[in-house]
């Protein structure tokens, strides 16, 4: 639960700031997010294991620096598409 919630936080500060602020900072947001997300999350995951130590908090932090940039690209992309909607509105069915 614990780890859900800081991948939840994480992916939201980063996704949310890449989509308000956009440009270079959108752009150099989701190239690093695009980085974490070709590696496999359970290789990256002990990796990190292995560089910060054993132990339950070292665990919960690797599990959540390794899955965050997909929460980060879905929160970005939810925060960018209303823009382009408003302008072009679709018609009633």
């Amino acid at each position: 639960m614990a780890c859900l919630l800081l991948v939840l936080l994480i992916g939201l500060a980063v996704g949310g700031c890449a989509g308000l602020l956009g440009g270079r900072a959108d752009r150099g947001l989701m190239r690093i997010a695009e980085l974490f997300m070709t590696f496999p999350t359970s290789i990256l995951s002990f990796f990190m294991v292995g560089v910060l130590g054993t132990g339950l908090t070292n665990v919960i932090l690797a599990i959540a620096l390794s899955h965050w940039a997909w929460y980060a690209r879905m929160v970005r992309n939810l925060v960018v598409f209303p823009a382009p909607a408003r302008i072009y509105p679709s018609p009633p069915v």
